[in-house]
């Protein structure tokens, strides 16, 4: 029996990392047979391929090479002054995955691209379900929203079968220092006991969800969601940031008081936002 390959793109990133840990627990090799790529090297005992997935040209020549059924794209710049960048990587790469299955010789069964709750920016009120209109804030929600236009367009005139996962905040092993819970853990094992550490705004809400979770949810949206549909990947509720860095610190086992410096505070810090997500819960329910 044939293996159908899926390619996944950042795979040696935060979440890619999950992913392929994922993958081994479930013993897909079976019946898939997974692909890596990304622009570091990645040992895993998967086929993996070292490149820059943004330079359009090496990213087609391997799709075209390994001819994959299916695509997961978990690549992504969560921050940076050039925007041009930003929008090459989080925009550009999912519109050549786009391109590439329109032309693919294999056909192509599915493509996952991650959203975010950026796209949102302010909201007047919560939880926020995937119609709720979105005005992103922030350079990375606004290449976001461009991502997933690009896509769903796709799917209208190509019918490309790509789905959208619009994920809420992750929190697990290994988590990006870009990010405030990364950001958390590497003051706290930099400072001694009973030191005091400052930090910015704690007093907003977010919806998390541990990244082992998510990752399940991604696989399970790969092989089964139809086409062309966006789904809130959150648990729909919301959790204070103090309460969290309260977390943190108590499992680190140092005392460490906390102090706020408003200076480290963002100008597009929401107060609070959480996702809903009965569209999810139904989807899988139903599987």
């Amino acid at each position: 029996m044939n293996r159908e390959k899926i390619a996944i793109l950042g795979a040696g990133g935060f979440t890619g990392k999950h992913f392929i840990d994922y993958l081994q627990r479930q013993n897909t090799g079976d019946r898939y047979e997974p692909i890596l790529i990304d622009i570091t090297p990645i040992e895993s005992g998967y086929e993996s391929h070292t490149i820059d997935a943004c330079d359009h040209l090496m990213l087609k020549d391997v799709l075209d090479r390994i001819s994959p059924v299916y695509i997961v794209n978990l690549m992504g710049i969560l921050r940076s002054d050039d925007l041009n960048q930003l929008y090459r990587c989080n925009v550009e790469v999912s519109r050549h995955l786009m391109q590439y299955a329109v032309q693919a010789h294999v056909p192509v069964k599915k493509i996952l691209l991650i959203g975010s709750a950026a796209e949102y920016g302010f909201v007047a009120e919560n939880p926020v379900d995937e119609n709720f209109p979105r005005n992103p804030v922030s350079a990375y929600g606004l290449s976001k929203v461009i991502q997933q236009e690009e896509a769903l367009y796709f799917w209208r005139k190509y019918h490309v079968p790509v789905v959208i996962a619009r994920t809420f905040n992750l929190i697990g092993q290994g988590i990006s220092n870009q990010l405030a819970i990364g950001a958390w853990r590497e003051k706290i094992a930099e400072a001694a006991d009973r030191a005091t550490v400052r930090f910015g705004n704690l007093e907003s809400y977010r919806d998390y969800m541990e990244v082992k979770d998510v990752v399940d949810i991604y696989w399970k949206l790969l092989l089964h969601a139809p086409g062309g549909e966006v789904y809130n990947v959150c648990s729909g509720s919301a959790v204070q940031m103090r309460t969290l860095l309260e977390q943190e610190i108590a499992q680190s086992g140092k005392n460490i008081t906390i102090e706020i410096d408003r200076s480290l505070y963002k100008p597009d810090d929401l107060p609070i936002i959480y996702g809903n997500n009965s569209k999810l819960v139904h989807f899988l329910k139903n599987l």
